[in-house]
């Protein structure tokens, strides 16, 4: 804290003590007096002041307390001087909104929208757990939590719904109004604003409601929201697999055009039912050259390992993945390992035991290609950090043997120096 901001805070508690002062007054004391002249009425019987004639009609008014007028307004000049001052101090530094008060944001931030960057911003990472240096407060988070379900059932703007969408789910605060207000929003005409709509969707409770709006959204004129939407499926289907899926998720993993449309495809079908159709084309994208499509080679494997996790040809296409990923696709290694054992939550029992399709995709061959690929990336120090999530999977799966959990490399540091 710099001096400029310590007098300024010194001097506002000064005079905030000061008006404080000012309004508990002069107090009666027990003294019957006058409430406008503040004449003594202790000897003097009745309501009638007879220095100024003022009837005071009730007795409780003659124990009034007396405030100075005076000294009310010398002690809120200074105090606005002082605040004054504050704001100014601040709005000088370089990053102003770094040195502004987390109480400050979240007042205003009722009347914020996505296009306050500046503000918006600084209040989001203020939220975000990796944010150290001014998270907020627990009674903080409480507040704004309250300020932000209050503007999405409110039905405001829809750009401040979607900053406080994004201010509840960072909170993990999110509710059924909070999927209602997306869902009205997702049938809007402006294409940002059902797009992002889209995107936050994907990330709220799944349910039947949110699958039919992003499958509707499939079918939409527009190119890049029907883009949307498939991304959105594929991040939606890991929480609710199962269902047909769109017809535009077969004709994305076949064409040749857009290696990310190939992609998101390829995730979405993973989540749907198996069928025929979604096994050829699944294989047909795994067999692709891994060097020249790593995202939609590694999609489709992902995808064949969700849907027939016991079947002998994706287990063995799951090995190639992993052994021919050289060191260059670091983080496609982490993705594919990351992805498949994430996926076993989904063939867990009531026992918490994994169902005995699954356990037969791990095989000692596909098991070993997951901790060589863990080594190489030990080795080249390459997406250290991105594999934490993974090994810390790896280590609590229950098909690696205590052999192999021994073999995982530990956790080494990013970029180490030279």
């Amino acid at each position: 804290m710099g001096w400029a901001q310590g007098v300024l805070i010194v001097g506002a508690v000064a005079t905030l003590g000061l008006f404080v002062r000012a309004m508990i007054g002069e107090r009666s004391r027990g003294r019957r007096r006058c409430p406008k002249c503040w004449y003594d009425m202790s000897a003097t019987p009745g309501l009638v002041c007879p220095e100024c004639g003022r009837d005071a009609q009730r007795e409780s008014r003659m124990f009034k307390s007396r405030r100075r007028k005076s000294l009310v307004a010398a002690s809120v000049l200074p105090l606005l001087i002082g605040v004054t001052g504050y704001v100014v101090w601040i709005a000088r530094q370089p990053k102003w909104i770094d040195k502004t008060p987390s109480i400050a944001l979240i007042a205003a931030s009722p009347w914020l929208d996505w296009s306050d960057r500046v503000m918006g911003e600084a209040l989001l990472s203020r939220i975000q757990p990796h944010f150290q240096e001014e998270r907020l407060l627990d009674w903080e988070r409480w507040l704004q939590a309250r300020i932000s379900l209050r503007v999405i059932r409110s039905g405001g703007p829809p750009w401040r719904v979607l900053l406080h969408t994004y201010l509840v789910v960072e909170l993990g605060v999110q509710d059924d109004s909070t999927t209602a207000a997306l869902l009205g929003l997702i049938d809007g005409s402006d294409r940002t604003i059902v797009g992002t709509a889209a995107r936050f969707l994907a990330s709220m409770h799944p349910t039947e409601e949110v699958e039919i709006a992003l499958v509707r959204l499939t079918e939409h004129p527009d190119r890049e929201l029907r883009d949307t939407a498939v991304s959105a499926l594929a991040r939606f289907k890991l929480e609710r697999p199962g269902g047909r899926p769109p017809e535009m998720l077969f004709a994305d993993a076949t064409q040749n055009a857009d290696w990310f449309r190939q992609e998101m495809a390829c995730r979405a079908l993973g989540g749907f039912d198996p069928s025929p159709r979604s096994r050829e084309v699944l294989l047909n994208a795994a067999k692709a050259d891994v060097y020249a499509e790593p995202a939609m080679t590694r999609s489709a494997v992902v995808a064949l390992t969700m849907l027939y996790p016991d079947d002998a040809i994706v287990r063995d296409h799951l090995v190639r993945v992993l052994h021919e990923l050289d060191s260059e696709h670091g983080g496609s290694h982490c993705w594919v390992v990351e992805s498949v054992l994430g996926a076993d939550r989904r063939f867990v029992d009531s026992a918490g035991e994994l169902s005995p399709a699954r356990r037969a995709l791990y095989s000692d061959e596909v098991r070993a290609a997951i901790i060589d690929a863990a080594a190489k990336a030990t080795k080249y120090h390459f997406r250290a950090n991105a594999w934490k999530d993974a090994r810390r999977l790896m280590r609590s799966s229950p098909v690696f043997t205590e052999a192999e959990r021994a073999r995982i490399p530990p956790e080494i540091e990013e970029n180490p120096p030279r």
